[in-house]
């Protein structure tokens, strides 16, 4: 059974002429998105876990290739949210003149 999960990576002290590298190396983990700005490289994704993976495992194989394509230790964070789980709320409208205090 697979798990769909929100992923934000945040890596710092990486070594500047190698995002392409880092950049590359996520690509198998399938984060789509990413950003470098004022020596952060963030990335982001919803991902499906699989084949009993567990969420820890895959933040260890994700942070040590990053670490790996860096060529040298940097700072990897992890954030993984099951989306399975989490609590939410339901809001239902039916016309755009309710008032938002009447929606149950």
């Amino acid at each position: 059974m697979s798990r769909t999960y929100s992923i934000f990576v945040r890596i710092t002290s990486f070594n500047e002429n190698k995002i392409d590298q880092i950049i590359d190396a996520t690509s198998e983990f399938e984060l789509e998105h990413w950003h470098n700005f004022d020596n952060i490289i963030t990335l982001s994704a919803d991902i499906n876990l699989c084949a009993g993976m567990r969420d820890g495992e895959f933040a260890r194989e994700l942070a040590t290739a990053i670490i790996k394509a860096n060529g040298n230790d940097c700072e990897v964070e992890v954030n993984l949210a099951d989306l399975s789980d989490l609590p939410y709320e339901t809001y239902t409208f039916s016309s755009i003149d309710e008032d938002i205090d009447d929606v149950t």
